[in-house]
């Protein structure tokens, strides 16, 4: 079986995917859907809500249950050839690769989650998942703005996306695209301002005011 056989998605994309998270030529996509037992959570709480005496709180109430229903109901992975899409609704980031300094699948319980949906750490990090058995994750590390931050992803199958993303940051046209800083960048002052090396200055000689005037090197004089 050849080496890109386990990574084709199985799972056709669906317009959201292909409108927004460029699915149409996607190395491996996935969703991790919402567990049958948080629909039926989510249905009996809206039906108490239905118990509110005030029409005013009940519509209210319904309406956050329907949002959190349809917003968080799916998490969307998908690696493209230029990018790591996660999406739970519509919120979550878009990873450059060439910014990704690290990918690797970890396993989480709820309890180092501290529940589902976005969930940012102590650390910085910033973990997506829904309601569901699933306990293993896939972990971005990544550089945005000069600080280096760091993604969670659910998954079924995080070793799959591992080795998606892996074998798309290994193409030629996003290597290029790596930029290393040089050593020698020379220190900015100010706005936009840049040291320069200057020369080595030479002892002080009196002046006939008593002041003490510095005599520039040899390599300085006209």
């Amino acid at each position: 079986m050849p080496a890109t056989a386990f990574m084709k998605p199985t799972v056709p994309p669906d317009e959201y995917e292909q409108t927004f998270m460029g699915a149409s030529g996607a190395l491996a996509r996935e969703r991790v859907r919402m567990a049958w037992w948080a629909h039926a959570a989510l249905a009996l709480l809206a039906l108490w809500s239905l118990r509110a005496t005030e029409v005013s709180h009940t519509i209210g109430q319904l309406l956050i249950i329907a949002v959190v229903w349809v917003f968080f109901m799916t998490l969307r992975t998908v690696v493209s050839p230029d990018a790591v899409h996660v999406q739970l609704g519509v919120f979550g980031p878009r990873i450059p690769l060439e910014s990704i300094r690290s990918v690797r699948a970890v396993s989480l319980s709820v309890l180092r989650t501290r529940g589902w949906g976005i969930r940012f750490g102590f650390d910085g990090s910033t973990t997506y998942s829904v309601p569901s058995a699933a306990q293993r994750y896939i972990e971005i590390a990544y550089e945005r703005r000069g600080k280096v931050r760091v993604v969670r992803a659910m998954s079924h199958d995080p070793e799959r996306l591992v080795a998606a993303i892996e074998r798309a940051r290994a193409a030629p046209e996003v290597t290029a695209r790596v930029r290393v800083a040089p050593a020698d960048v020379p220190a900015r002052v100010g706005q936009g301002e840049v040291t320069e090396p200057c020369g080595e200055l030479e002892p002080t000689e009196p002046t006939s005011s008593g002041r003490a005037a510095v005599r520039p090197s040899s390599g300085e004089r006209s």
